[in-house]
């Protein structure tokens, strides 16, 4: 885990991707306990949290 790490991804960037696409990942964690209606949730949300990001970092 990277949490508070402002570096990018060792592993990330050790498959090949570019430290700036590395630092642009989001890492998503599921569980035993997680359900489908949790995941379609989190798939519907992820999207506009997406934009809100992007048009506060332009």
């Amino acid at each position: 885990c990277k949490t508070g790490d402002p570096k990018p991804s060792s592993v990330l960037t050790s498959l090949g991707y570019a430290p700036e696409w590395a630092l642009g990942s989001l890492r998503v964690t599921l569980g035993k306990d997680t359900t489908r209606q949790e995941i379609d949730r989190f798939l519907e949300i992820l999207p506009g949290a997406i934009q809100r990001v992007r048009e506060v970092s332009e």
